[in-house]
């Protein structure tokens, strides 16, 4: 799958900070779900493995999201037009190939 950083994550990856910001456990979590993301063909691929990935409701109807430690999430916004990912008003997971990638430090 195509993996797209938002420029905060892609800039602590690239110079190695994910652990100074959200400490050690959590970067490991977090390279841990990047890792998962990577190496699916398609976000059906993690329906069903640690992660907790679920479909988001309401104003984040298209959006998934995967439990990181307490509040914080990995949230995922599947990349292209809706048309191409979105069924009955729903996300089809399978047609999910591409995605950008943001930390929410206290989602509710």
């Amino acid at each position: 799958m195509q993996v797209f950083l938002d420029s905060h994550l892609a800039k602590l990856e690239a110079t190695s900070k994910l652990e100074r910001v959200y400490g050690p456990e959590t970067a490991n979590v977090i390279r841990r779900r990047l890792q998962q993301l990577h190496d699916a063909e398609s976000m059906e691929d993690l329906k069903n493995v640690d992660g907790h990935w679920e479909q988001l409701r309401y104003q984040r109807k298209h959006q998934i999201s995967s439990r990181l430690k307490g509040k914080m999430r990995l949230l995922v916004t599947p990349r292209g037009e809706p048309h191409e990912w979105v069924e009955n008003n729903s996300l089809v997971w399978s047609k999910i190939v591409a995605v950008e990638v943001v930390v929410s430090e206290h989602y509710k």
